[in-house]
């Protein structure tokens, strides 16, 4: 799952806009639904609250400013914290959060 947010979150950011986090949580589940009956049987109801649940998330870390316009923004780190997320080799996660 956290390769999923990280897939997610940068290619997002790449583009900066949320609408390509949509198509890929779109494409995410399409995918899930391939390979499992039990993902398949669930209602559009389900996907569309899980979509609301990742964008409170990324709006509560900081990553979107608004939950209804969803801009993206880069979060302002303090160098203490990125020095510990390199220490312990999260690299991929600082990348994704950073757009480096």
């Amino acid at each position: 799952m956290l390769w999923y947010a990280y897939v997610l979150i940068l290619s997002a950011y790449l583009e900066f806009r949320i609408e390509a986090f949509c198509v890929t949580t779109n494409i995410y589940f399409k995918h899930k639904a391939e390979q499992s009956e039990r993902i398949a049987g669930w209602a559009d109801y389900t996907y569309y609250k899980l979509k609301q649940v990742f964008i409170r998330i990324l709006y509560e870390a900081g990553f979107i400013n608004d939950q209804n316009k969803r801009e993206i923004v880069k979060p302002i780190m303090p160098e203490e914290i990125i020095n510990h997320i390199k220490k312990e080799k999260g690299d991929q996660y600082l990348s994704a959060m950073l757009a480096i």
